[in-house]
């Protein structure tokens, strides 16, 4: 997800430029992953909150809890 949002918001010219420009290039040679990133971008908005259903919630108690 956060490569995605990292690709669309064109934010961090000068980290992520170089990696953008090649990431473009190479969805344009490939019909699977462009329509694999259309798919994807419909549920990473460009700003804001971004769900995170991946990260479990945190308890406290550490790792050791489970």
């Amino acid at each position: 997800m956060c490569a995605i949002c990292r690709w669309q918001t064109h934010q961090g010219p000068l980290a992520f430029g170089h990696w953008r420009r090649e990431t473009t290039e190479r969805l344009t040679q490939d019909a699977r992953a462009a329509h694999a990133l259309r798919t994807l971008r419909t549920y990473v908005p460009t700003s804001g909150y971004i769900p995170d259903f991946l990260t479990p919630t945190v308890t406290g108690e550490g790792l050791d809890a489970g």
